[in-house]
């Protein structure tokens, strides 16, 4: 379980007036409860929803009625998941993007999601030289670098086909996007921030720690966090160098990225349902006899 036991603790504690509420559900079961309270999709619904293709993005291989058409023809892209918003820090990720464009030409960045930083992201993508989609403005093809998809219905399918996850942000609260793409064996490269991406890619390390390095964790790679402040066309940081350095080497490593997919599947199982309500179970045990 991704919770840290003392911090659950102290809020649980303070919902100890509620108890006859959490307990007692009615005709609801517990399971049904947390299925409807905590979980989006379940592993088993994923792997439908990954099966769906993406050809309504990258068009242009339409050239040919009679052609064969296939995801595989599609160009390898990195993606990320999340608002447009400044706890996402796109803006970072954008700029490590120009810079792998120079020994990966063909690669594209996705981009999913809406959000109060549409226009600065979107503006700033164009003024570093890549050509940019945005989806409420753009006719979809492959002739673009960078992809604004805003909000997607099914976004595993998109997520499943990348050859890395990319999660830059500041902060998070848990980070469910990212067991969302371990179930999609996707390799991830996460930003080592509060909280989430560490108690999820490397269990067994202590929680309060934040690397200042690339950690190739159990299962995934943690990165230093960026310094939230804007950036535009200057030079890069030190931390967004280390970022395209680090991308780099898994780009270029295919052995390494099918390890980290196969072990990224491995530790989304342990976010199923039978497993998550028998944590909570436990825990609301503990804390509300």
């Amino acid at each position: 379980m991704v919770y840290r036991k003392e911090s659950l603790i102290r809020r649980l504690e303070k919902l100890k007036e509620y108890r006859r509420d959490l307990l007692d559900l009615g005709e609801l079961s517990f399971e049904d409860y947390m299925k409807t309270r905590w979980l989006h999709y379940s592993v088993e619904r994923l792997l439908f929803l990954i099966a769906e293709s993406i050809l309504d993005i990258f068009d242009h291989i339409l050239a040919s009625k009679f052609q064969v058409i296939s995801d595989s023809y599609v160009s390898p892209y990195l993606i990320t998941v999340g608002r447009l918003t400044k706890p996402k820090a796109h803006w970072h990720l954008l700029r490590i993007f120009r810079e792998l464009k120079k020994d990966f030409p063909d690669i594209k960045l996705l981009i999913l999601g809406d959000g109060e930083l549409k226009e600065y992201l979107t503006k700033l993508s164009e003024k570093l030289g890549l050509k940019t989609y945005v989806w409420d403005k753009s006719h979809p093809n492959e002739g673009y670098d960078v992809y604004f998809m805003g909000f997607r219905q099914n976004p595993f399918k998109y997520i499943s086909r990348a050859r890395l996850f990319v999660f830059p942000s500041l902060w998070e609260g848990f980070g469910n996007v990212l067991v969302e793409a371990m179930a999609c064996g996707v390799p991830v490269v996460s930003s080592d921030c509060r909280s989430g991406p560490r108690e999820i890619l490397a269990p067994d390390t202590d929680y309060t720690f934040q690397t200042k390095v690339p950690e190739f964790a159990k299962f995934g790679v943690l990165m230093p966090v960026f310094e939230v402040k804007f950036l535009n066309t200057e030079p890069l940081t030190h931390e967004e160098a280390t970022w395209v350095e680090t991308i780099k080497q898994l780009l270029e490593d295919e052995r390494l990225r099918e390890s980290y997919s196969q072990k990224a599947k491995e530790r989304a199982l342990d976010f199923h349902i039978e497993k998550i309500v028998q944590e909570w179970r436990r825990v609301l045990h503990e804390i509300l006899s």
